[in-house]
C-alpha cells in the first residue's frame, strides 16, 4: 500500500515534458496547501493556549460557587451553619465566607470618585484557599505589612490604581453605597 501512494505521488507530480521533474505550477500549489495547514496549526495551537490560560485566570481568581440568602440584601444570619454544610458536601474542597459590596473609592486628598466591588475575605480562617489571590496572601508573596495610617491593608487591581493614579502605600477611602439614601435629585 505504501508503494501505490508513492507511485501515485510521482506519477502526478512529474511533468509530461520529458525535460522537468517539477511543473513550477505544482511547486506553488504544494508550497500554498503546506504554508495554509501550517499556519493553521499554529493558530489552533495559540488559541489553544490562550485559551487555557484564561480559562486557569477566570477560575483560579472567583470560585466556582457563590451561596447567597435570598432577597434584596444577600445577609445571611446563620452563615456557620451554612458554610459547615458546604464544607461537609461531596467534593467539596473549599468554602470560606466573605463580604461583598459595592463602594466608591476615593484617593486621600482627593473628591474624585471611582466605582468598585469590595470583596472582604478571612484568609486566616484555617482550610484551604479558595482561590489563587488567597493562596498567594497565605504564601506571603502579598506582603501586607502596617499601614501608616493604622488603616486595614487594601488589594487594588493594576487598571484601577492606574486610573486612580495609586501606589503602594497611597491612603484610599472606601465609602460602601449600600445605605445611602438620596433625594429626588440625587442629593445625599
Amino acid at each position: 500500500m505504501k508503494r501505490l501512494s508513492w507511485y501515485v505521488a510521482r506519477r502526478y507530480l512529474a511533468s509530461r515534458r520529458k525535460g522537468t521533474f517539477v511543473s513550477l505550477i505544482t511547486l506553488i500549489a504544494v508550497g500554498g496547501v503546506f504554508v495554509g495547514v501550517a499556519a493553521l496549526i499554529i493558530v489552533i495551537a495559540v488559541m489553544t493556549g490562550l485559551q487555557q490560560d484564561l480559562q486557569a485566570k477566570i477560575v483560579g481568581m472567583n470560585p466556582h460557587v457563590y451561596i447567597f440568602e435570598q432577597g434584596t440584601g444577600f445577609r445571611m444570619p446563620e452563615w456557620e451553619g451554612v458554610l459547615e454544610t458546604a464544607r461537609g458536601a461531596p467534593d467539596v474542597v473549599a468554602a470560606e465566607p466573605f463580604v461583598m459590596t459595592q463602594v466608591a473609592l476615593f484617593r486621600e486628598g482627593t473628591d474624585y470618585a471611582q466605582p468598585g466591588t469590595l470583596y472582604g475575605l478571612a484568609p486566616e480562617s484555617g482550610g484551604p484557599a479558595l482561590t489563587e489571590l488567597e493562596a498567594d496572601i497565605r504564601a506571603g508573596e502579598l506582603e501586607f505589612g502596617p499601614t501608616r495610617t493604622g488603616y486595614p491593608p487594601l488589594l487594588v487591581g493594576r487598571r484601577l490604581a492606574e486610573k486612580m493614579t495609586l501606589f503602594p502605600g497611597d491612603t484610599v477611602v472606601a465609602v460602601s453605597l449600600e445605605n445611602i439614601k438620596t433625594g429626588p435629585t440625587g442629593d445625599l
